[in-house]
């Protein structure tokens, strides 16, 4: 089974500049746990990086920092794992788990 038939195609996008806040009433509304991070060349939107709720809650919320001030871009992982829709389920959680380890921020 390829993984394009399984993922989900429509996502919340976010630019660095969204604070922390507004990302997190972003994934409440959406009841979603990440928002993608893109940057707009022109037409174009890039995917740059993402933040999980796990990101807001042990980088901001855990350590006592303002979610108002803080923006996805100050504590969003950079390091996207990326495949392409034709890719095997097995092979993309493979894929995943070798790109894992240490988040690159």
């Amino acid at each position: 089974m390829a993984i394009g038939e399984i993922c989900k195609r429509e996502v919340i996008s976010v630019t660095r500049e969204t604070t922390i806040i507004e990302a997190a009433r972003l994934m409440r509304k959406h009841h979603v746990g990440d928002v993608i991070v893109i940057k707009e060349e022109g037409e174009r939107r890039r995917p740059i990086g993402i933040v999980t709720d796990r990101d807001v809650l042990v980088e901001v919320v855990a350590t006592g920092l303002d979610p108002a001030v803080l923006t996805v871009g100050d504590i969003m992982v950079g390091h996207l794992a990326i495949v392409q829709e034709n890719t095997g389920v097995y092979e993309a959680i493979c894929h995943m788990r070798d790109q894992g380890g240490a988040p690159h921020r």
